[in-house]
């Protein structure tokens, strides 16, 4: 896909980010086509994806972009199918092995993600959350979040753990261990500041005064 400008017409902004997620809805209509071609469950009718197709290609072509339709490649939208919700099983492989505080297996970090979220399993489920699982804690691996013992081929050899510079990394150094020097030394003191009050003139008796200077009304 190439953006440029258009003979007229078309705004002075930056439409790139834009015209890829128009690309990307045209090609999901063209896979709800594709789809019903099949006789797949789709979302949309076949007359509501082509008129929302030439709908995105006329926005497209505001916005200058000059793109090939008959080159993109359908993509068929199907509803997410999981055990766990988006996000869970990676939250989890983090869960488990930071509660270990060592080497954990895929086998156990299995194990303790179907006893938190008491999941029931069937052999072929289990063995798709193992996959997922290797999966997940091989890309924490990659974000430096987590450690692998080595690299073997069988994935019952391969262990996993927290990476130890990643986790002091994220403390910080305000956070970090002090070391027992400072922690031997004496408490501070702390200074108080006594705050005076103002000097206030004696008190005067009516009796030490001169009666002279007494005014009676």
């Amino acid at each position: 896909m190439k953006t440029q400008n258009a003979a007229c017409g078309v705004l002075p902004i930056q439409s790139t980010q834009l015209s890829r997620g128009l690309v990307r809805l045209y090609q999901r209509l063209a896979g709800e086509l594709a789809k019903a071609e099949t006789r797949e469950k789709t979302f949309l009718s076949s007359d509501q994806a082509k008129a929302g197709m030439q709908q995105v290609a006329g926005l497209l072509e505001l916005l200058g972009v000059n793109f090939a339709p008959e080159a993109l490649k359908p993509l068929r939208t199907r509803p997410y199918r999981g055990l766990l919700a988006r996000g869970e099983i990676r939250i989890g492989v983090i869960r488990a092995v930071k509660a270990s505080g060592g080497w954990l297996s895929v086998a156990d970090i299995v194990k303790r993600i179907v006893s938190e979220h008491r999941l029931v399993l069937a052999p072929g489920q289990r063995r798709r959350l193992h996959i997922t699982v290797k999966k997940r804690a091989a890309a924490l691996r990659k974000a430096g979040i987590l450690e692998r013992e080595h690299s073997g081929v069988d994935v019952r050899s391969q262990r996993w753990r927290l990476n130890p510079e990643h986790s002091r990394a994220s403390r910080g150094p305000a956070q970090q261990t002090m070391p027992c020097d400072v922690v031997r030394l004496a408490p501070p003191v702390l200074r108080t500041v006594r705050q005076s009050a103002p000097e206030l003139p004696p008190a005067v008796s009516p009796s030490s005064v001169d009666p002279s200077l007494l005014e009676y009304r």
